[in-house]
């Protein structure tokens, strides 16, 4: 436990100066290695159109519209499991 400690103070003193978005969100993250943040699954847009029974055009166009939040990062977008389900209640 201890060594693990002094490993990641190490590695945060030397990545501060290289990585100035080091949050304390993140950092605190880091110390709570025990602890898995909170990931929601997440589906592809072809997914959620096979769960819906739908086309994948008809799901492009919900997010289009708003009324299916989807979470694009670089060239890959995501929809939360808990999106899906408020579309469906």
């Amino acid at each position: 436990m201890n060594d693990k400690k002094q490993a990641l103070e190490y590695a945060t003193s030397i990545l501060k100066p290289y990585i100035p978005a080091l949050t304390a969100t993140k950092l605190a993250l880091l110390e709570n290695t025990e602890q898995k943040p909170d990931i929601e699954e997440c589906y592809k847009v072809k997914e959620v159109a096979e769960k819906l029974h739908c086309s994948v055009r008809h799901v492009w166009n919900l997010i289009k519209r708003g009324e299916l939040k989807a979470t694009r990062i670089a060239n890959i977008t995501r929809i939360k499991k808990s999106e899906i389900e408020k579309l469906i209640a």
